[in-house]
């Protein structure tokens, strides 16, 4: 049994479960990409705990701790066995302290092999701020909405390609809709899941403009919030920044795409976020798109949304300082349009190393 640091800690996460000893509330607010719960108290236990403590001192909150502890210890260690068949595992709670310390100790008495983490989940929330904080060098992905922007970034993947989803990461598609169909994330999970994808590109290198990433990773154009998650002000400085190849999809493919991925929804799901709405399309829009929405033209809803979807995108493309790259595209596929983008990307660095 060991403490580990940070750094030391994530490195073995890839071979060896980590075990989040912490409450599930606090779980659920934000957790290392990959743990497992398994708490030594439930909410109301920990809330009981801290109240003696505050009023009665540690002991007795100790002592309370141990009769909440004392009927579930064998689960907790039938728990570990489940998501640790080789007998290793890493624990940690919020700061490295008696949860762990206490998990640690029973496990490593039973037979466990375990490491805690040195600061706790703290330290790695520390971490994931300083990595989030760094600037990187992106290539985005950009085009309106219905482009298909999110099918190719996946082609851009498994063509090999460095890329950070961050529709995948936030749990959302980004637009009004974005939210069916999808499960929300916390900020702090969000965060906690970028951090993650952002370490997993290559090796910081210093360069002559200050530190970036060592390679070029694609990047979907978001604005700064993906449904209620907000995008980091570095993310975002960085993305702005940027070379943008922009997907130029004709209007009437962007409509059938849109109708193929929306309309298997409920119709009243689809009302519902026409009407909240309201005020981005105008009391007419409004009416003409529910009318159509509610005759089963789900063209003609599209059409409607997506003249104040093209407007707002085209004033956000105008507030952008780096360069835009437009790449006329005939086809919704994402292979053809993966390879057209690595294409022009190819073409831009040419370009740049030339002038």
């Amino acid at each position: 049994m060991g403490a580990l640091t940070i750094e030391e800690f994530l490195a073995r996460s890839h071979e060896e479960p980590v075990l989040d000893v912490r409450t599930p509330a606090e779980f659920l607010q934000g957790h290392l990409p990959g743990a497992v719960s398994i708490p030594l108290f439930t909410n109301d236990e920990r809330a009981v705990i801290g109240t003696l403590y505050v009023q009665q001192g540690r002991k007795n909150a100790m002592k309370a701790g141990l009769d909440f502890i004392g009927p579930r210890m064998r689960s907790i260690v039938e728990s570990a066995e489940q998501v640790a068949r080789d007998g290793r595992v890493l624990v940690h709670c919020w700061r490295g302290g008696m949860r762990s310390g206490a998990v640690s100790w029973l496990l490593s008495f039973y037979g466990f092999e375990v490491h805690t983490l040195t600061g706790g989940y703290k330290s790695f929330r520390n971490l994931a701020l300083r990595e989030i904080a760094k600037p990187r060098r992106f290539v985005v992905v950009g085009g309106k909405t219905g482009a298909g922007k999110t099918k190719v970034l996946h082609q851009l993947c498994a063509l090999g390609q460095p890329v950070i989803d961050l529709e995948y990461l936030a749990g959302h598609k980004g637009s009004a809709f974005g939210g069916l169909g999808q499960k929300d994330k916390t900020q702090e999970q969000f965060e906690n899941d970028l951090c993650i994808s952002l370490r997993s590109l290559d090796p910081l290198c210093e360069t002559d403009g200050g530190i970036h990433s060592g390679s070029i990773a694609w990047i979907e154009d978001e604005s700064r919030t993906i449904g209620k998650r907000s995008v980091p002000a570095q993310i975002m400085q960085s993305k702005q920044e940027a070379t943008l190849l922009f997907l130029d999809v004709p209007l009437k493919q962007r409509v059938e795409n849109l109708v193929r991925e929306y309309g298997q929804f409920p119709v009243q799901d689809l009302a519902n976020i026409i009407s909240r709405l309201h005020k981005r399309l105008g009391g007419l829009d409004t009416a003409q798109a529910l009318e159509a929405l509610h005759a089963g033209d789900l063209e003609r809803v599209c059409e409607i949304v997506l003249h104040y979807y093209d407007r707002a995108y085209d004033f956000e493309l105008s507030k952008r300082s780096g360069p835009v790259i437009r790449v006329p595209v005939s086809s919704m596929d994402a292979a053809e349009n993966a390879s057209r983008l690595m294409q022009a990307c190819k073409e831009s660095v040419r370009t740049e190393a030339m002038t």
